[in-house]
C-alpha cells in the first residue's frame, strides 16, 4: 500500500510509527503519487460500466472480479492502467502495473500471471458468492469515477499525455448515470493544483 504523509516532509515519521502494524507500505513521494497510486480505479470502474448489463437485471447477482472481469473486461482495465501509469510518469511518478501491484500486496508467487488470471482465480477476490453492485449508482461509479478516473484525465491534459480509455469510461459512466461526472468531479483547481508545475 503506498502512504505518504501531509505535509511529505512528515512521511519518515508516520512511516515509522506504521511499519510495525501494517508491513507491506511502500513509501510514496506525497499525497498525489499515493493517489495515482490506487488501483481502485482501474479494478472498479472499467468492470461496473462494462457490466452495466448484467448489474441492471440481477442487481448485483453475479461474482464482481471472477465472472464480471472477463478477458475483454480486463483488456480496456489494463488500458485504463496504462493510461494512469502514463499519466504518472508525466509528473514524474514511476508506478506498478495494478496486476504487480496485486501480486506484491496479496503475495501471489504465480509466474507469468496477468490481471485476468489474477483476479479470477484469487480468493480474495472472488468464490463466496455473488459480491457485484445492486445497481451503478454505487461507490465503484459514483466514487471512483469523478474523484479518481476525471482528475486522472485532467492531469493527462495538462501534461499532455492522452487518456481515451479512462476518457471512455468517464463519459459511458455519465451516460448511465444521467450524471456530468466531469462536471462534478474533481478538478486541478478545486484541488488547489491548476497551473502548478508536475514535474
Amino acid at each position: 500500500m503506498y502512504i505518504a504523509a501531509l505535509p511529505a516532509t512528515d512521511n519518515d515519521a508516520v512511516i515509522q510509527s506504521l511499519e510495525d502494524v501494517y508491513t507491506q507500505l511502500v513509501p510514496a513521494r506525497n499525497v498525489l503519487e499515493v493517489s495515482f497510486g490506487n488501483i481502485n480505479y482501474v479494478l472498479h470502474c472499467p468492470v461496473a460500466v462494462l457490466n452495466a448489463g448484467w448489474i441492471d437485471s440481477t442487481k448485483g447477482n453475479f461474482m464482481f472480479y471472477w465472472e464480471g472481469m472477463t478477458e475483454s473486461v480486463c483488456r480496456v482495465m489494463e488500458k485504463v492502467d496504462r493510461e494512469k501509469i502514463e499519466v504518472a510518469r508525466g509528473i514524474g511518478f514511476s508506478l506498478m502495473p495494478a496486476h504487480d501491484y496485486l501480486k506484491h500486496f496479496y503475495q501471489s508467487e504465480k509466474p507469468g500471471i496477468d490481471l485476468h488470471d489474477f483476479v479470477t482465480h484469487s480468493r480474495a477476490h472472488g468464490g463466496r458468492g455473488p459480491d457485484a453492485p445492486k445497481d451503478l449508482h454505487y461507490r465503484y461509479v459514483s466514487e471512483d469515477v469523478p474523484n479518481g478516473l476525471v482528475p486522472i484525465s485532467l492531469f493527462g491534459e495538462a501534461v499532455g499525455v492522452p487518456t481515451p480509455a479512462i476518457d471512455s469510461v468517464i463519459t459511458l459512466a455519465s451516460i448511465l448515470n444521467e450524471a456530468d461526472y466531469r462536471e462534478e468531479g474533481r478538478t486541478l483547481e478545486s484541488m488547489g493544483l491548476s497551473g502548478k508545475s508536475y514535474t
